[in-house]
């Protein structure tokens, strides 16, 4: 295992989880959401008085602080995470992905600040490092690492219990959910496997665990195993197990 390659998850409560165990940017939504307050409410006002926003002084500079904040707050996170792990590999999931799951909470102005800076800031702060630290930036395909566990590799929709909370069917492993999804982007960048669409990466899923189940390690958990999946979707064309 090379301990110099650092994983990264893009969270829902945080804004990063690493295959380490941390959870940086608590308060990253939380923040981002009293911005969003403010700019929706003054946007609705603005229109009352058929008043362009970009008209607005008061409008343009909370755009401005949210921009500013987003970008202040990624910076500060792949700075420190840098400085205490010093990797020479950064692993992340397809920045495509950025916090897609999270927009539709916030009004459309704040959506499109958040992809367009947040991805683009996250981009740029990693281009940064490589340059100046020669870290080599890997992205992955996430898809199903949320359902996935990082221990046994059985995936199924029920092992993610809520927004925070992973507990696999299976072996019962329990951590935080997007450390669970660090963990499985770090077993795929491993493994080397290229995932170019979600097919893809059920298959490889489904065929990793079938192997981690094959070997004696997991042999105390064969039984269990055949009776979650008669009813696992994933498992569909695997029914002889």
């Amino acid at each position: 295992k090379n301990d110099n390659v650092l994983s990264l998850d893009f969270g829902l409560a945080n804004l990063f989880a690493t295959d380490k165990g941390d959870l940086l940017g608590r308060r990253f939504y939380d923040k981002v959401k009293e911005y969003a307050y403010k700019i929706d409410k003054l946007q609705r006002n603005l229109q009352r008085q058929k008043i362009r926003p970009k008209e607005s002084k008061k409008y343009i500079k909370l755009n401005h602080k949210l921009k500013e904040y987003v970008k202040n707050e990624i910076r500060r996170i792949i700075n420190k995470l840098v400085k205490e792990y010093n990797p020479s590999i950064i692993v992340v999931e397809n920045l495509k992905n950025f916090i897609q799951d999270v927009i539709n909470q916030f009004p459309k102005t704040v959506k499109r600040t958040l992809i367009r800076i947040g991805r683009k800031e996250i981009k740029n702060k990693l281009n940064d490092i490589a340059q100046e630290y020669g870290i080599q930036v890997i992205e992955i395909n996430p898809a199903y690492s949320s359902q996935a566990c990082s221990n046994c590799g059985y995936v199924d929709r029920e092992n993610r219990k809520s927004q925070s909370e992973f507990e696999c069917r299976l072996c019962g492993r329990r951590l935080h959910a997007d450390v669970n999804a660090s963990r499985n982007l770090l077993k795929r960048f491993e493994e080397r496997v290229h995932l170019h669409s979600m097919k893809q990466a059920l298959s490889w899923q489904v065929r990793r665990f079938l192997e981690n189940l094959s070997s004696e390690r997991y042999k105390c958990l064969w039984s269990k195993a055949r009776s979650l999946l008669v009813s696992n979707v994933y498992f569909a064309n695997h029914s002889s197990l």
